[in-house]
């Protein structure tokens, strides 16, 4: 996958973690009808980023196979990839408690970005 359709994934996440919700319905179902569009947005938001971190994860391994990294770039790399994982694990706890994974995602992206660079994909 490029580097445009992670960032498109990643930033879609991000996206939909901080958008609004809309179409309400009456006043009897706001409350109902509000939290479950926050949690369709965070488990949207969430299953975007785990997409986004398993295709970086995938691109990072196929730049280590390749044998082609010297050392200090396969260091990097596998620190940029370790980096993705605590911003993927941390987003995945926030979710689970409830709360706003949208700048965990905003790092997850930026984790990705620099695993795109480091791997030459």
């Amino acid at each position: 996958m490029t580097m445009e359709r992670w960032t498109m994934l990643a930033v879609a996440a991000t996206l939909a973690a901080c958008a609004p919700g809309g179409g309400l319905g009456d006043n009897s179902n706001v409350a109902v009808s509000a939290g479950d569009a926050v949690a369709l947005r965070t488990t949207t938001a969430l299953s975007l980023a785990e997409l986004a971190y398993n295709t970086g994860e995938a691109a990072a391994a196929a730049a280590l196979e390749s044998g082609q990294l010297s050392k200090a770039q396969a260091a990097s790399l596998g620190d940029a990839v370790h980096r993705a994982r605590a911003y993927r694990d941390q987003a995945r706890t926030l979710v689970a408690a409830g709360g706003d994974a949208s700048a965990a995602i905003e790092a997850l992206d930026a984790s990705l970005i620099q695993i795109h660079t480091l791997s030459g994909r």
